[in-house]
């Protein structure tokens, strides 16, 4: 996510930026708690023609970044791609362990708080003209809103990678993704992760078994193989990346506290998706039209 520059400039860099991008999920995340549970629901459903489902290439492999882990990946079987009436962009979420009914729900509290972060209420908060752009030049993003929108992705990805697989110990997809919310766990793992890992892992339309499990005291935690693997495959990952080493260590600064015991701007995002994700119940999401695609 930044430019090359010494290590101590970039963490000087990211400190800033949280900073400034804290405030900004704040806002962002009250104005999506005032909407009531119609305005909800039609953030999530509306103008929306339907999902199509595909399946996954049947091709295998994540090009080398993750060789010292291929064996233990697994492969998405299918995906959906949402199909909005305008111009919109689509948005895709894999179907992991739990089934379709995640995955959709996944998706459309996502596109939810797009559509917010996209209306001139959410304009207004994301592209506040009063920013440092000297500061933000300094990333590959460039504005407060591009880092904004980056963050806000990685919610919804985060999620979807942390459910790929069933976790013993909970009572179905809704008690798991609770417990992940209460412990910000998608916040804690974009820290975890070199910038754009996940993103690699989700264009190979792999996912890693097994991120999380509870442990002998009942506590969910990062799974011990999965923190060892990451760690292995780092430097390999980085050197294969076009982003090289210019965010290792230093993490998504969305995903920052500002203090030592602040919340983190994937933390606000994080409660403003599961207000939404809470909303939309099973009937809801049985009403949008999923088509399979024939391809």
């Amino acid at each position: 996510m930044l430019t090359n520059m010494p290590r101590t400039e970039r963490r000087a860099l990211v400190g800033a930026l949280r900073d400034s991008l804290t405030p900004m999920c704040t806002e962002f995340a009250n104005a999506v708690r005032a909407k009531s549970p119609e305005e909800v629901v039609e953030l999530a459903i509306g103008d929306m023609k339907g999902m199509v489902e595909h399946r996954c290439n049947d091709r295998r492999g994540s090009g080398g970044k993750f060789e010292q882990m291929e064996a233990r990946l697994r492969y998405f079987r299918t995906f959906h791609v949402s199909m909005p009436v305008d111009d919109s962009g689509p948005l895709l979420v894999h179907v992991g362990e739990y089934g379709p009914e995640l995955a959709r729900r996944i998706l459309l509290a996502e596109r939810a708080l797009i559509r917010v972060a996209e209306s001139d209420e959410g304009e207004r908060i994301t592209r506040n003209p009063v920013w440092n752009a000297l500061l933000y030049g300094q990333t590959e993003l460039k504005s407060p809103v591009g880092l904004f929108m980056d963050g806000l992705f990685s919610v919804g990805q985060a999620f979807e990678m942390l459910t790929a697989s069933t976790v013993k110990g909970f009572n179905g997809y809704m008690d798991l993704m609770e417990t992940l919310a209460a412990q910000q766990f998608p916040s804690r793992l974009a820290i975890f992760l070199t910038f754009g890992m996940m993103a690699d892992l989700r264009s190979s339309e792999a996912y890693i078994p097994g991120i999380v499990n509870l442990d002998g005291n009942g506590q969910l935690r990062f799974g011990q193989g999965f923190v060892r693997e990451i760690n292995a495959v780092r430097p390999l990952f980085l050197r294969l990346s076009s982003m090289r080493s210019n965010a290792i260590g230093m993490g998504c600064p969305v995903g920052k506290p500002v203090e030592k015991d602040g919340e983190s701007g994937l933390e606000v995002l994080t409660d403003a998706f599961m207000h939404v994700f809470r909303r939309l119940d099973d009937a809801k999401i049985s009403s949008v039209n999923v088509t399979r695609c024939s391809a």
